[in-house]
């Protein structure tokens, strides 16, 4: 069903029988239909809804013309005014088939205005009264589609929404993880720069045991053991016996004196 049958807007001017009993006025608003439905045959809708306007006017308006003026208005797009028209018309009207008629375009005005679900009751409304009218059946089952159809699409649009909302909450919670492992780590960082300077400070204060092992280890500049001392000492002595011994051999000289050998 891809539209409203071409036959289903029910919008036949419903054309007036002369009353002999009528009076001049109604006489007049007779006209006044009249010449409403002449305009509105030929195409002039804002023309022909003025001349029902003025027929509707007097004390006792005629409920054809009232009829008529939802059809101009229904020409004219105007689906609304039309509707309150048609709904009036299909209250107050005695004629089933009038009574059809009206609610039939209520059905056709509010399905212009994609309210499916009264559109539904109007042709229902309509079916009652003339129940043999097959266009009306027609647009029925169209707006029962018309409105699955909408109920199908605000149901995937919620359904998007939802995952919209629970992919934007995923990402939340994950830039929040994120931000929460980031502060925990800089607070470890910051921990551990804590820490050693800690314990730069306390090496400053009390030494480092290893630079103190270390400085112990290296040797003092011209610091001896006495170990070493004592053998230094008697190498000393050696040497300077030796010594003395050469010179006696070799007359070097001592104190500026030659001294001879002994013959």
């Amino acid at each position: 069903m891809g539209h409203i049958s071409s036959k289903g807007t029910q919008l036949a001017i419903a054309f007036l029988l002369a009353l002999s009993t009528m009076g001049w006025s109604q006489d007049q608003n007779r006209e006044l239909v009249r010449e409403g439905n002449e305009l509105y045959k030929q195409g002039d809708y804002v023309g022909a809804s003025e001349a029902y306007t003025q027929a509707s006017a007097s004390e006792k308006p005629l409920i054809e013309s009232t009829y008529n003026k939802a059809n101009s208005l229904f020409q004219q797009e105007k689906f609304e005014e039309a509707s309150e028209l048609y709904q009036q018309v299909g209250e107050t009207a005695t004629d089933p088939i009038l009574k059809s008629k009206a609610y039939h375009n209520l059905g056709n005005s509010l399905v212009q205005a994609k309210k499916y679900e009264p559109a539904i009751e109007s042709y229902k409304n309509a079916l009652r009264a003339n129940p043999n009218d097959e266009e009306t059946r027609y647009n029925l089952q169209y707006a029962k589609q018309m409105l699955k159809e909408e109920q199908k699409q605000e149901q995937q649009q919620q359904d998007q929404n939802e995952d919209d909302q629970n992919k934007d909450q995923e990402k939340k919670d994950d830039q929040q993880n994120q931000n929460d492992q980031n502060k925990d780590q800089e607070k470890k960082d910051n921990q551990d720069n804590d820490q050693e300077d800690s314990d730069k400070e306390k090496d400053q204060q009390n030494g480092n045991p290893d630079d103190q092992k270390q400085q112990q280890s290296q040797p003092k500049p011209n610091q001896l053991s006495k170990e070493d001392a004592e053998r230094l000492l008697k190498a000393a002595e050696r040497n300077e016996k030796n010594t003395q011994k050469g010179k006696k051999k070799k007359g070097v000289k001592v104190s500026g004196k030659s001294i001879e050998k002994d013959w």
